[in-house]
This record gives C-alpha cells, structure tokens and sequence, in this order.
C-alpha cells in the first residue's frame, strides 16, 4: 500500500505539519480509539476524496521452460495474485471500521493457511476408573507433544472437560497452561448480527502444567461423589496461541474416553506410598507415591546413580525388570556438580510407570553445607512476663495508664511494640476499673545464624568465610557426622584465636566453654576452636547482664580430632587439614545447663553401592467372599430403554464388580428354567443383550441371576424386566 500524495508520491506529514513525523497514509491513526492521527479529531470539516493505490507490484516474466507452450505451475513467471474487496455494514461509521479491521484479519489468516481450517493436534490421554473416582493421564509423550507447533501456533495449554453425553454438551472442569505470563486468553468474536465484541476463550492460569487429573466429584451434579458404575463422559483438548494471529487461540478436536468408576481389587490404590528399600550411607530421601493405579506395570524398579569424578559430572537412571527382562526406564542427562560440591536436582516431580518419584538431598561429593540443626533439649524453655497497670480513663479509650507508682499518667504506645519493652497487652475490666496487661516473651534457646562449611572455602552457607585460614578437612566420614553441641557443668577446652590491631591472627592459649562438642555417629568428644572476632575475650561477654547464661557472636571450629586425647592441644589455625565445620551463635542466646543442639549434615552418594529399590507388584484390597456382595445389575428395574443404548432395538444390562477371572453367568425364569448361560473370562464388567439361548428376546418378568465364582462361591440376584409393547 503506498497511500502518498501528489504525483510524484511525496509523504505526507502528520497533521500536515512539516515538524511532525513522515507518512505513507493520510489520517493514519485509529478513529476508534481516537489515538494518532484521524481526521475524526483533527481535522475540521471538509469535502474530502482519497484514493489509495495499491503496488507497485514486480512481476517476473514468464518462462516456457518446458517448451510447451502453456504456463505451468513452477515456471519462472508463472504466478497467481489475489485480491479481495471486503465490504461490511456497521451500525455507524466507526462501527463499520472496527467490524472492517475484524473481518480483513480474518481474511488474511486464512490466506495464510491457504484458505484451509488450521488444524491443533488433539493430545493422547488415559484413563482408568477407581472406587468413585476416575484418573485421567496424559504423561505419555507430552514433552514431545508440547514442542510442537502446529499451523503456526505454539503449544500453551491443556482443557479437561466432562459431557452430558459423549457428544457432548461440555463443561470445563480445569484448565493447565504454561507459565509464561499468557494465561487467560480473549478474543475479538463477530456476532449473528455483525457486531464485533470480545469473549473469554482459554482459562489459564498462567500457574504451569500438569499431566494427571484425579475427579471425584460430578461437576454436572452440584460436585456431588461420583457414582460407582455410572457412565461418565470426559474429554481432553489443547490450544496452542500465536499473538500475530487471528485467532489468536486454536484448540485441538476433543479427546473423548467414556468411562464408568468401580471397585478395584489386588491393586494399590490412589495416592498409596510405595514401600522404597534404601541400600547405602546416604541421606537421600525418594518417595514413591502411586498416581494413575491403572498404569502400574508389575515390574521391580531400581534407582541407581553415575558420577564422573574427573569432570565432575552426575546421574540417575531408573531400571525396571521382573525375572530375566531388564531395560532403562528412565534417565536424566548428565549434570555438573557445582562448585558447592552438592548436586540437586530442581524439586521435580518425576512421573514413571503410574507413580511419582520425588527425590531429595541428593550429594555425591563431601557436604559443603548443613542440612539442618534443631535445639533437641531446652531445659528452661520460654517464659512470658506480664505487667498490670491500671488504666486513667474508664475502658481505656484514650490509652492512658497509671505508672508502677500510680503517679505519673503514660502512654500505651510508649511501653508496647518495636523498640519497646513489651509486645503486646489486653484489657481487663475489674471491679474497681479497667486495666491493661502488657506481656512480653523471655526466649530462652540457642540460635546459629551462620555456617561455614570448611576454612578459607569458596561457596559455602556464609559468603565470606574466616578469611586467611586455608586448610580444611577432606575427609568424607567426619564432614557427613551428624554434631551435637551439649551444655555442661564442665564444659571443654578450646583453643582461642584473636586479631589484634597490628593485623593478622594470633593463637591466645586455651579457653573454656561452656559446651561440649560431640561426633554422635562415631561417638567420641571432638576438639574445637573459637575466634574472638568481636574482643570481648572469649565467647562469653562478662560485660553482659546474666552473661554465665549468653554467647557472645564468635566463631566455632570443630576438628577431626579426638577430645580424650588432645584436648589440651592447641588447634593450628592455619593450613590445618582436620578443620571442619565452623559456625556463629546468635548473641542473642540463651542457654541452661543440659541444653543440646543436633547439627546435621547430608551423607553423600556412593554411586557404586546406593540404590533405592521399590516394586509395583502390589497388592490392595482382596477380591474375597465379601466382594461377592458387591456384584451388581443395571439398570434394574430395567424399563425398555436406558441412556446408555444406542439404540432402542438394541437393549442390554451390564453386571458390575466382576472378578478378574472367569465365571459363569446364569439366567433363570422363575419356574428354574435356564433362560441364558455365558462365561465373563476378564474385566469388571459383562453384558447381557436380553436375548435367551435361542437368540429371542426375553419376555417382561422377574428373573434369577446366578454368578458362580470357581474356588469362591456364588451371588443370587433378581431382575426385573419390562419390554416396550
């Protein structure tokens, strides 16, 4: 489109002023919503013609390649130019432009897709039934699905919907999108009557994906628990979205699974935890849980992992196998273990076969951080003080209180909250008038605020460890013990280290403590050292009220050494290769005699020996005698017709709860006459299509049903049947 002026198609300025900016169009703005340059709002008014030329337009010469005279589709030259001339009605002028601009982004999206309906592949999906419940699953092959891109449309969500009938009419039930700040999605729509508006057409909530989808409830039926053995119609589709096209949604062919809930029987069962056997040292937690009981395959299952010292590499891989049969079921791509030397995968889920793994704490070199630590023993415990004070005004509306004295008038506000000495107060009316009680908590714990996970290290809990140590144990069995710090009468020896202001590092002798430092997994009394980072001398500051009960904010070095035989040693700070762990109290601490900490640490993977084994040959409820009972006939009475039928030449019943075996099915008149005989061999479920052993439909009556279970026993039933005239 050129849209200029004058012969020589000069560009017009905006607003015709020579200080704006160029165009190739006159009145090149929207009038609609009155933004740019329109003549709607900047023009007055006028006899005005434009005429707007389309091109130019190069057009290659055409070519006989093939000497035959014609012009042939792939010779040079040889081409088709279309045009469309739009026309719509509006209810006024702007109207018209909204519905004109509607309609052309039409045309031209389908132009691009060769006037042919773009097409969104519908997703594969499973499904199983359980008691009153129904899982839908679409794991297989999503990751592959959702890189596609179909007609020009990047895969972004999944719709699950429930039907009245398998044709429908359907409601959504839950909507899964990528997380990439899209989720919901409107479109502009045009109506019977030409009237452009928008609509709401995808529901995401931009929250991120899921595969799997447990229902419970009917949401045709107020949410009501589903129905065993009611049929129930459910549907999966996708959409993918293109902001540059119109539409700017596609959303695949429904996938419809009709599917009715049942009693399961010698299978585990939604949201079980498999039983997972750990062999190794290390402190790695899997979890096996059972999503889509359908799925599970039978087979023992092994979690093993792979590590590349020399380039510091790891994985996992998951087998599978019963008897002689053995394959990889799954594996993760190699990872790099970080300079932390503590490798974790993303807290994802890992589906497989049915089940979700969820794996934790996962190390395969020496622990570089602390896993965790808790004040297992705490003798005294927190107490809370309280204060009374009468208030001045009745109610204490004004917040005014009598001092300790009852002198001196003081405000709430200066004794409560930040800052003051009490956190919080109530209101208590007395007989002789209101009070305030003010309340604060006395807290009485020890506190670590810090770890550093080795001297001079480079990455661990701290971002600055003790600068200029060096040094630093290797040693795999000490670093993975898990530490306790007792409190005691006696405490221990430690050796103490202070900076003076000449500079450097100076060892001061040995102090005591008011603690001891103990290996609880090879249960002996490691040596330590403090240092005095802020000078008060020790790790207690005498200067401090009740200072016997306080720590002051000093570092603490564990060693790999053994106390009963050095702890009257002086701990080398520098360069020495059985330093540890070190850390740094809270100053706010407070401690009594008998106080324990437990420091613990994560035990990192051997890969040639750790394993998590778990098998999916389980067994949930018993299909016994009791289960016999829960055989049952529908729809019973059975009135010439039911929805299920496709047709009504075509009636059946179903009996439900079968066992996963065979057994044979019987049909007697009342008289004991044998209507109909037939063997069910597998499934939950056998029909019968009311015809007798002759192939004649049976008459309206009461029936006898008998179910025989070989090495179980029978179930009796009666039906009532009642043929259309």
């Amino acid at each position: 489109m050129q849209g200029l002026k004058g012969y020589y198609g000069a560009p017009y300025h905006e607003y015709l002023d020579p200080s704006r900016p160029t165009t190739p169009f006159l009145y090149s703005g929207d009038p609609v919503s009155r933004t740019g340059w329109t003549e709607y709002d900047d023009s007055s008014p006028g006899d005005r013609r434009n005429v707007t030329s389309s091109g130019p337009f190069i057009m290659e010469p055409w070519d006989d390649v093939n000497g035959n005279g014609q012009a042939d589709f792939g010779e040079p030259g040889v081409q088709i130019i279309q045009c469309a001339l739009i026309v719509v009605a509006g209810a006024d002028n702007l109207d018209a432009i909204t519905s004109l601009k509607y309609v052309t982004g039409r045309v031209r999206s389908d132009f691009a897709h060769g006037f042919e309906s773009p097409q969104f592949e519908a997703p594969a999906v499973s499904i199983s039934a359980n008691d009153q419940e129904i899982v839908l699953n679409w794991y297989e092959g999503s990751e592959s699905y959702e890189s596609l891109i179909s007609s020009g449309y990047a895969f972004e969500g999944y719709n699950v919907y429930q039907g009245e009938t398998a044709q429908g009419p359907w409601t959504l039930l839950r909507s899964f999108d990528v997380s990439n700040g899209i989720g919901r999605i409107v479109e502009q729509s045009m109506n019977d009557y030409g009237i452009v508006g928008t609509e709401l057409v995808q529901f995401g909530d931009d929250t991120g994906l899921s595969h799997l989808l447990s229902i419970t409830e009917d949401a045709l039926a107020e949410d009501a628990p589903l129905t065993n053995n009611k049929l129930y119609h459910f549907a999966l589709s996708a959409y993918g979205y293109n902001e540059d096209m119109l539409p700017r949604s596609l959303e695949s062919p429904k996938r419809v699974l009709n599917i009715r809930p049942q009693l399961t029987y010698e299978m585990a069962g939604v949201r079980d935890t498999l039983e997972v056997e750990h062999i190794g040292n290390s402190d790695m937690q899997v979890t096996v849980d059972v999503l889509d009981p359908g799925q599970l395959t039978g087979l023992d299952y092994t979690l093993g992992f792979e590590y590349d010292s020399s380039q510091a590499l790891a994985r996992w891989h998951v087998t599978r196998r019963s008897g002689s049969f053995q394959d990889t079921a799954l594996s993760s791509d190699w990872g790099f273990v970080d300079y932390r030397e503590y490798w974790r995968f993303d807290d994802e889920k890992i589906y497989l076969d049915g089940v979700e793994l969820s794996l934790e704490d996962i190390s395969f070199l020496r622990p570089r951080i602390n896993r965790g630590w808790q004040q297992t023993t705490n003798i005294e415990g927190s107490s809370i003080d309280s204060l009374i004070l009468k208030a001045v005004a009745p109610g204490g509306v004004d917040s005014l209180a009598w001092d300790i004295m009852g002198s001196q008038m003081v405000h709430l506000d200066t004794l409560y909250g930040p800052s003051n000495p009490w956190d919080w107060y109530r209101t208590e009316e007395r007989a002789d008038g209101t009070y305030f009680i003010l309340y604060r908590e006395n807290t009485h714990r020890v506190h670590i605020i810090a770890f550093a996970s080795n001297f001079g290290a480079i990455g661990g809990d701290r971002l600055a460890d003790i600068p200029n140590i060096g040094g630093g144990s290797y040693d795999f069995e000490f670093l993975q013990s898990d530490l306790e710090i007792r409190f005691t009468e006696s405490g221990q020896n430690a050796t103490m280290y202070y900076r003076p202001s000449s500079g450097g590092i100076v060892t001061d002798g040995l102090i005591r403590v008011p603690f001891e430092i103990w290996d609880i997994e090879r249960n002996f009394q490691l040596c330590i050292a403090t240092f005095d980072w802020n000078k008060t001398g020790g790790i207690q500051d005498t200067t401090k009220e009740n200072w016997e009960h306080t720590l002051d904010l000093d570092w603490v070095v564990v060693f790999d050494q053994d106390y009963t035989t050095h702890g009257d040693s002086i701990m080398e700070y520098r360069d020495n290769p059985k330093s540890g762990w070190s850390w740094i109290f809270n100053d706010n601490s407070i401690f009594s005699v008998g106080d324990v900490l437990k420091l613990h640490f994560v035990n990192p993977i051997n890969p040639a020996i750790e394993t998590f084994q778990w098998s999916t040959d389980v067994v949930g409820a018993i299909y016994d005698k009791d289960a016999l009972d829960q055989i049952q006939v529908f729809p019973n009475p059975y009135f010439g017709y039911h929805p299920d039928q496709t047709s009504a030449s075509s009636p059946f019943v179903t009996f439900s709860n079968l066992p996963e075996q065979e057994c044979t099915i019987r049909v007697y008149s009342l008289g004991g006459h044998l209507v109909k005989r037939f063997d069910h061999e597998i499934g939950a479920y056998e029909n019968w299509n009311l015809l007798n052993e002759g192939g004649h439909r049976v008459a309206s009556g009461i029936y006898i049903l008998h179910i025989e279970v070989p090495d179980l026993g029978n179930r009796i039933m009666k039906l009532a049947i009642l043929q259309p005239e």
